[in-house]
């Protein structure tokens, strides 16, 4: 339910605990990954930089080390990933001209829903009908304006 006259629709918290899960899990596996090749490639670079001159199984113990890193990467980017879906950052991205807030929903249920659409077509009726209260009071004013001119 992502439009441009009702915004994002509501979200799970089970999306976002997924978001946070699946972000800090891609970390691990990236981080395991790239030091297991760089392990494999050059093991002297973990013995130098990381001073690990007394470990035998570098290869292993890089990806072991990739893996903490990834997690911690991992949980950085799914902390402001997720904080960003919850906030409606991304509403630029859906076309909407300002941020708008996510509605946080345990259970969307099918009268909740009717609700929320019918409170949309309210607000859409109400600005309609201000609009032309406007336009009727601009168009009193030239009216009032063109009776002055000579």
């Amino acid at each position: 339910m992502d439009d441009a006259t009702t915004g994002p629709g509501p979200i799970r918290p089970g999306s976002l605990i997924g978001l946070a899960i699946g972000g800090v899990a891609t970390g691990a596996a990236l981080g395991a990954l790239t030091n297991a090749v760089n392990g494999r490639v050059s093991p002297e670079y973990f013995r130098a930089v990381l001073h690990w001159g007394e470990v035998r199984d570098v290869p292993r113990a890089a990806v072991a080390q990739g893996v903490f890193e990834g997690l911690l990467f991992g949980l950085g980017r799914s902390t402001v990933a997720v904080d960003e879906v919850a906030r409606g950052v991304g509403g630029l991205a859906h076309g909407h001209a300002e941020s708008q807030p996510a509605q946080l929903v345990l259970y969307d249920s099918p009268r909740a829903k009717r609700a929320r659409r019918r409170v949309a077509r309210r607000s859409d009726a109400h600005g309609i009908r201000l609009q032309r209260r406007l336009l009727r009071a601009a168009q009193h004013e030239v009216l009032q304006l063109e009776r002055q001119l000579p």
